[in-house]
């Protein structure tokens, strides 16, 4: 258990450092503070007979399609570290599913792994473990990593971690934001990660998943 939650670790803390400094032609950051009532878009990840639902302007990418989308829409250094975070989620055992919405380009990504329990003393273990993490991404890049919120959530069928960073940087026009999460349930354990250009209550949505 604890080999296969390191591997799942090993893969938050690469996706924890991965940002497009890059300005986009974006609106300025807001929040979405409500549950989805229209304008949804919803998805079936087919590998794993799991229905999600996001916002309206989010599409499905193939893995050829999403790497297309990184070379027009990053600059060489990040194109290099974007690549390589790309090939890790590819490698990863289970399924990768990829979203993007062009129109702020946010990033969301599912990865389906090996099952793997959560409780609160792993949750602990792995927040202290990212904040370790970023701290070492500080001291060599021009990236500051503030947490918004970081939460372990036990329900009667889910189990989930949530962390939110806010990303700032020289090079970064508005700050940007990664929000993870970790859910277990059914015996499925999914990696989902978001980019966005603002901070989202993205709870409703992941609430709205139907294993």
């Amino acid at each position: 258990m604890k080999i296969r939650y390191i591997s799942l670790l090993s893969l938050c803390l690469l996706l924890a450092v991965g940002c497009n400094d890059e300005e986009k032609k974006t609106e300025k950051p807001t929040t979405v503070v409500s549950e989805p009532k229209e304008n949804i878009n919803q998805f079936l990840l087919e590998e794993d007979g799991i229905k999600i639902t996001l916002p309206d302007g989010f599409q499905r990418y193939s893995a050829v399609d999403f790497q297309t989308y990184l070379k027009e829409n990053y600059k060489k250094e990040e194109l290099n570290f974007e690549s390589e975070r790309f090939k890790q989620l590819r490698n990863m055992d289970g399924t990768l599913y990829i979203f993007v919405n062009l129109e702020n380009h946010s990033v969301y990504t599912i990865n389906s792994t090996p099952p793997t329990d959560l409780d609160n003393i792993d949750a602990q273990d792995l927040l202290g473990m990212v904040q370790s993490k970023h701290a070492e991404v500080e001291k060599v890049t021009n990236r500051k990593y503030e947490k918004v919120t970081a939460k372990f959530s036990d329900l009667s069928s889910n189990k989930i971690f949530k962390a939110v960073y806010k990303v700032t940087g020289k090079d970064i026009k508005e700050p940007l934001y990664s929000h993870s999460y970790i859910i277990s349930n059914a015996g499925k354990t999914l990696y989902i990660n978001l980019y966005s250009p603002g901070e989202l209550d993205f709870d409703p949505y992941i609430e709205k998943m139907r294993f």
